[in-house]
């Protein structure tokens, strides 16, 4: 069930959204010579990971760009065409929640990967609260939209 998922939701998601992120990505990373991309990145994950403030501010994101796939979800729900996810619904409980727990990984991966490396990056500086704090969030906003969606 997971797999038609992917490549249904999935797919469909990353092409309306590859811009956005490509933007992002360019924005981030486009003027650097190749050379000085990863001490820009370390740059960046310490300062995200070291004050509350800034990690607020992910979080925040986070929540948003969480809201973003939500509503995409839903909208594909409400079509004819998605009408089989539905049927999904008859098999086990435990099944439709690796389902939409895999789902929600998958359409969060670039958001989560930077939180998950900002945690480790956390922990390494010993920023513990901020790492802990960051690490709840993730976990909530990812029970959330399971929750929001499961039946």
């Amino acid at each position: 069930m997971l797999r038609l998922w992917i490549r249904t939701f999935g797919k469909e998601f990353y092409k309306q959204h590859a811009g956005l992120l490509l933007i992002i990505f360019y924005a981030l990373f486009g003027w650097m010579k190749s050379g000085d991309i990863t001490g820009y990145l370390h740059a960046i994950l310490v300062a995200l990971c070291s004050t509350p403030i800034t990690i607020a501010v992910w979080c925040l994101f986070m929540f948003l760009y969480g809201i973003k796939a939500l509503v995409f979800v839903l909208q594909k729900l409400s079509t004819p065409v998605y009408s089989f996810v539905q049927n999904s619904c008859a098999a086990k409980k435990k099944d439709q929640l690796k389902s939409w727990t895999g789902l929600y990984l998958i359409l969060l991966f670039p958001a989560l990967l930077i939180s998950l490396s900002i945690v480790v990056t956390a922990i390494v500086y010993h920023y513990y609260m901020n790492a802990l704090i960051m690490s709840i969030v993730i976990i909530l906003i990812v029970w959330g939209l399971i929750k929001a969606t499961f039946r």
